[in-house]
């Protein structure tokens, strides 16, 4: 059983690990195309090309998919969250909370995201409100054909930085909440598979009373195997999608400011109402 003080039921592991364990491939599957993937190949997403050409051929197994990188494994995974664990035990003694280790574990990782999320949202601007409004401006009041090119090579420049960076981005920060995600389950797994079965009633309930407790809000401490199916299922899945908006958070007033700033130098302070109704529905949508 899980030890006192050990909620998440991840305790305490050995410092030396089954290599057999570590390394399951079977060489069947192909290696990690991503591991030994140039910096061409990662931007243009041409590591994936091996299996759409044989997804073109013949109908895909399993075998063919590629082995997970080391860092997307669940043993790694699981050593990243369970190191953020401990520090939490010895920080907060008393009451440790998984979704503080879970942050301090994932958000440093996080964070280097948000730079090229900021350089994507940028070019977008950029390219509405400097290429494409003066593209515009040429072609209504006939200015120069120099002028013209400027404005177009500034439409294509910003669409190429879009067209590089947005996906990868996406793909990256996609990539870590599937990895919050496995991490928390493995440590949800180890808990489950380290109750006795005695703590299964029949009717496939676990109690989570205390010893001694009084049995008055029993249905209201117990926790059944579809809930916990659903917490593994459908609870930790929330975790997946933070990684991939949580960048609006704090992405959101810059992106608001320049807005409003591009809308007042085209219609004037007018388009501030619009920016100020907007904002107020924010309470009424939260």
């Amino acid at each position: 059983m899980a030890a006192d003080g050990d909620p998440t039921g991840i305790g305490e592991q050995p410092k030396t690990s089954d290599p057999a364990i570590e390394d399951s491939d079977d060489g069947t599957r192909p290696p990690a195309y991503l591991e030994t993937a140039s910096l061409c190949s990662i931007l243009t997403f041409g590591w994936m090309n091996p299996v759409i050409n044989e997804g073109n051929r013949r109908m895909l197994t399993e075998k063919d998919m590629p082995e997970l990188t080391k860092r997307d494994k669940a043993v790694s995974l699981k050593g990243v969250l369970q190191s953020s664990w401990d520090a939490e035990k010895e920080l907060h003694s008393k009451n440790p909370q998984l979704w503080r280790a879970a942050f301090k574990a994932y958000f440093p990782i996080q964070l280097p995201l948000y730079v090229p999320f900021a350089i994507v949202t940028a070019a977008k601007i950029v390219q509405a409100h400097v290429g494409i409004t003066g593209l515009i401006d040429v072609l209504i009041y006939g200015r120069g054909f120099k002028e013209g090119v400027v404005y177009a090579s500034v439409i294509a420049l910003m669409g190429f930085i879009v067209l590089m960076l947005y996906h990868q981005v996406q793909f990256m920060a996609w990539r870590l909440g599937l990895d919050m995600r496995t991490s928390i389950e493995s440590a949800i797994f180890r808990k489950i598979l380290r109750m006795p079965l005695s703590a299964f009633s029949s009717e496939g309930a676990v109690e989570c009373r205390a010893p001694g407790e009084e049995d008055a809000d029993a249905y209201k401490k117990t926790m059944t195997v579809a809930t916990i199916l659903n917490l593994v299922t459908t609870d930790v899945e929330r975790f997946q999608p933070v990684s991939t908006t949580s960048h609006y958070l704090f992405m959101a007033p810059f992106e608001i400011a320049a807005i409003a700033w591009c809308g007042v130098q085209q219609t004037g302070f007018p388009f501030l109402i619009g920016i100020a109704a907007l904002l107020m529905l924010i309470p009424v949508q939260v």
